[in-house]
């Protein structure tokens, strides 16, 4: 899975990622810590929040229908894990590219998402640990 990191750090770090909980809808941005996050994890007992799509691998446009699909593929495979989740939406704020459902893993080891990541041709991740701010996680990092 090539990625062009130089290229895609500075649109992933740009994008927003929404986290729908049960109570409201949080916007994460890289770099940025998010005090409404951190209530979240507290509330829901989690440390982490890991949010991976399965939309479009390697920044790479496909069809709805197909995307949709992998999505489902990803879905699938983490309630297999027995991991909690909650859904979100990736967001390019200049609608240069559309949304992208994602998945929003709580307490997922960062190697366990990493590979997971990878497993579903991702170039990065959104990583939040509680108290800190959200991080890209790059998929082809050891």
């Amino acid at each position: 899975m090539p990625c062009d990191r130089p290229r895609l750090a500075p649109l992933y770090e740009a994008a927003e990622y929404r986290v729908r909980s049960p109570w409201d809808e949080i916007v994460l941005r890289v770099g940025q810590p998010n005090a409404a996050l951190d209530r979240l994890l507290a509330r829901m007992g989690a440390a982490s929040l890991s949010c991976i799509t399965a939309f479009n691998p390697a920044s790479t446009p496909l069809p709805p229908g197909e995307n949709r699909a992998r999505q489902a593929r990803l879905a699938r495979r983490v309630a297999g894990m027995g991991l909690r989740t909650l859904p979100g939406i990736n967001r390019d704020p200049a609608a240069r590219w559309p949304d992208e459902e994602t998945l929003c893993i709580l307490d997922i080891a960062a190697k366990q998402a990493r590979t997971l990541a990878r497993e579903f041709g991702q170039c990065a991740l959104l990583r939040v640990e509680r108290g800190r701010a959200p991080f890209l996680l790059w998929s082809d990092e050891a």
